[in-house]
């Protein structure tokens, strides 16, 4: 599947990263056609279960279902505020989604599952920062911790289990667009990377209070920051 940003989600059935994209056997899914909230959509979440998330503008998450071969909208309960703004989402585990936002923080969904459909059955509003409360995306770093990017407001460390946090500014004494996050990225070697305005950066300690990185920017090849 690829998302954009206005024409909803194009579906290749048939994809070969060998060859070349087909020219027929293209699905377009959209708001006309489809259960989509928006045609704006973001990201893509892999599940654990037998699904799909889709992150979109909103109001509220999509999902496409494996089974049925067709997009879906995730039940809210009846009342509940309306998710919108959405950029990213993360699994904590098979009940626990989290989905960042642009504007209201994060939230930590609760899911229930009757006869395999998902429905929310709890949010819960996070605020960590002391602004605009803009997260791109998130990381888990263990079972229990989670790792939360800001837009020009750095990181918070997230114990899920205490709920205990620690924030982290980027300081080296570069240009500070360093604390404006786009995405994060664990790789297997257990390294958190950071895609700033201002680089990338490799996060190389965590202490209690301050974090130790380098950035690379265009003075270290980089074509733009």
């Amino acid at each position: 599947m690829i998302c954009t940003k206005g024409d909803g989600l194009f579906c290749f059935p048939d994809y070969d990263p060998d060859k070349p994209l087909p020219d027929k056997e293209v699905n377009r899914f959209h708001i006309q056609n489809s259960a989509l909230m928006n045609n704006s959509i973001y990201n893509f979440v892999k599940s654990k279960h037998n699904l799909l998330w889709i992150i979109s503008e909103g109001p509220g998450v999509n999902y496409y279902s494996y089974a049925d071969k067709s997009i879906h909208k995730l039940q809210q309960p009846p009342g509940s505020r309306g998710l919108h703004h959405l950029n990213s989402a993360i699994e904590q585990d098979a009940n626990t989604l989290w989905v960042t936002t642009s504007g209201d923080g994060l939230y930590r969904i609760k899911l229930a599952f009757t006869n395999g459909v998902p429905h929310i059955e709890e949010m819960e509003p996070f605020k960590f920062f002391h602004t605009d409360n803009v997260i791109y995306d998130t990381e888990m770093e263990s079972d229990s911790i989670l790792w939360i990017a800001s837009r020009g407001e750095g990181m918070v460390r997230f114990n899920l289990e205490t709920e205990e946090k620690t924030s982290y500014l980027l300081n080296n004494g570069e240009n500070q667009l360093v604390n404006d996050i786009l995405v994060i990225y664990r790789d297997s070697t257990g390294t958190m990377w950071l895609g700033t305005s201002f680089g990338l950066c490799q996060i190389t300690k965590v202490g209690k209070e301050k974090l130790e990185y380098i950035n690379y920017n265009t003075e270290s090849g980089l074509p733009n920051n």
